[in-house]
């Protein structure tokens, strides 16, 4: 689940970085004026993500998560990563892409990953 605002300077490499990572990003994007909804659009029309538009004339940060949680839902996920736009998450083994880790870790029982970045 990624929301999105004005971030045209990363938001193709940030949800190619997913994608190639074996996530299939959800994106909501707030209105943003800066061409960032035209880049998802793209990545849409390639069926390599899922995209919304919600406009508000104010920051709404629990209406943003709850829209997002649904939309992800419709996907019949079997866990949600919340991340920004501006974040690279990755696996802890250069070996093992994200998607493969988290299955990992589910066989595991875990049912949350906690990502450091320090």
């Amino acid at each position: 689940m990624i929301p999105v605002y004005n971030e045209v300077d990363i938001i193709k490499e940030s949800l190619t970085h997913l994608i190639n990572q074996g996530i299939e990003p959800v994106v909501l994007d707030n209105g943003s004026t800066d061409g960032t909804y035209e880049i998802c659009q793209k990545l849409l029309e390639k069926g390599e993500i899922k995209l919304e538009q919600y406009v508000s004339n104010k920051f709404e940060w629990a209406t943003t998560l709850r829209k997002l949680y649904d939309m992800a839902l419709l996907e019949y996920p079997d866990w949600v990563i919340h991340s920004d736009a501006d974040e690279f998450l990755e696996s802890y083994d250069n070996n093992v892409d994200l998607k493969n880790a988290i299955l990992q870790v589910d066989s595991e029982g875990y049912n949350l990953i906690q990502f450091n970045v320090i």
